[in-house]
């Protein structure tokens, strides 16, 4: 499949993953190894491209939540932002990670488009009463 990469990609893991569309499971293990890998720009075309299996096939939140969660606290702004938008919309999956999403709204500031609003985003839709009292302040 490398073989075949098109020169003209701007994203080479989101066209990789849409290739494995098929075999869901692939997506999802291709995913949280290369969020792990040491190369930032790696991370966060991987963070970015879990987008695809999160919209088209319903148990990935499941199984992308606690890496993404990982990715909340990223050295690269790009993949806590893309880590946090993600997780925003994960929906009942981020039940498991809940602490994780906590320690991403009190240890980041708060303004639009940062991990710690999405953090925030994700336990309200959660219906954490916790949140509640955050929006209040």
């Amino acid at each position: 499949m490398i073989k075949r990469l098109p020169l003209a990609v701007d994203d080479p893991l989101t066209w990789i993953i849409s290739g494995l569309e098929p075999r869901w499971e692939l997506q999802i293990r291709l995913l949280k190894g290369w969020m792990r890998h040491p190369v930032e720009e790696v991370r966060s075309s991987a963070v970015y491209a879990a987008e695809l299996p999160m919209r088209r096939w319903r148990p990935a939140a499941a199984s992308l939540v606690r890496a993404l969660a990982g990715a909340l606290t990223d050295p690269s702004v790009d993949v806590r932002r893309w880590a946090g938008r993600l997780l925003a919309g994960a929906g009942r999956a981020n039940a498991t990670i809940a602490d994780e999403l906590w320690n991403a709204v009190e240890g980041a500031p708060m303004g639009n488009h940062t991990p710690g609003a999405s953090a925030l985003i994700a336990l309200s839709r959660l219906h954490d009463p916790g949140a509640d009292a955050v929006l209040m302040k």
